[in-house]
């Protein structure tokens, strides 16, 4: 359970990484309650209490969990707030203000009238400024431009394979999860899977240790370390467990030691070629 807890709250903390929409919602909350009463009453009354008593169970890490072990780990935090009406309470929320200042600016004198457009103004950029609840532009833009390096790092890779027949590559992680939207022809060692682990919620087809620990060892070698026993295989002992598993191209990350690369090129009889910041080694069966 505590460990739901943390991924509750940290949920929660990447839930708001990328806009403002959740501190604009809260701020709607604050609005309808201590507003005036009468936009209380009937059935959006019984709105605003339900909204209200399910985002506390999303915020508050010990009922976040309880929710999280409901739902099944197939699904990530921000699949809580399904539960919750975000946007017809930001809508209604917003009616009600925008109502308010211009029934006011309509009726009010000329001053009373520059202040309910200010205020109106004021509340438009507030929302264009709240960004959105998912990907920022510029992770748009970091996505794009890492498939399309994928793209070039995977052309290369097939000029090399033109007679090799089926790929299925071992590689890091940022070369993976961008494959299968590049070139679905390409089999991969494994898959999202291994680092989404919400993705095998309903499975029981699930990777081996060895697996597991090919992914650990290649991702600790492009820098991405992990607190899990990862083993203390070398290079040629992981690409030769790597090929036992099916893999027959593998990319190294140029991190890679220069004498283990080395070593390595001579146990395969080949030169390992370099393509971008990976190493290619095309592995011929045994």
């Amino acid at each position: 359970m505590s460990g739901l807890m943390a991924d509750g709250w940290a949920g929660w903390l990447a839930w708001n990484a990328n806009g403002k929409f959740m501190a604009l919602f809260l701020a709607v909350l604050l609005f309808l309650w201590f507003g005036d009463a009468r936009r209380r009453q009937g059935k959006a009354g019984w709105m605003l209490s339900y909204t209200t008593v399910f985002a506390a169970f999303c915020i508050f890490p010990p009922t976040a969990a309880v929710l999280l072990r409901y739902q099944t780990g197939f699904y990530h935090y921000e699949w809580l707030w399904s539960l919750v009406p975000v946007t017809v309470l930001l809508a209604y929320g917003g009616t009600l203000l925008s109502d308010t200042y211009i029934r006011d600016g309509v009726r009010g004198t000329a001053r009373e009238k520059w202040r309910s457009a200010g205020l109106l103004v004021l509340l438009a950029a507030v929302l264009l400024l709240s960004g959105g609840l998912g990907q920022s532009v510029e992770g748009v833009e970091i996505t794009a431009q890492r498939t399309a390096d994928v793209a070039d790092i995977l052309d290369e890779l097939k000029k090399e394979q033109q007679d090799a027949g089926e790929i299925c590559l071992w590689a890091p992680r940022d070369i993976l999860q961008y494959t299968r939207a590049v070139d679905g022809d390409i089999t991969l060692l494994y898959g999202r899977n291994m680092w989404d682990r919400y993705l095998d919620g309903y499975t029981y087809d699930t990777y081996d240790e060895t697996e597991k620990g090919l992914f650990l060892w290649m991702e600790r070698l492009a820098g991405q370390p992990s607190s899990e026993d990862i083993g203390t295989w070398n290079v040629r002992e992981a690409v030769s467990l790597a090929q036992d598993k099916g893999a027959n191209t593998v990319l190294l990350p140029v991190a890679l030691p220069e004498e283990e690369l080395i070593a390595l090129e001579k146990e395969l009889g080949q030169q390992a070629r370099k393509i971008d910041e990976y190493y290619l080694l095309v592995l011929t069966e045994r």
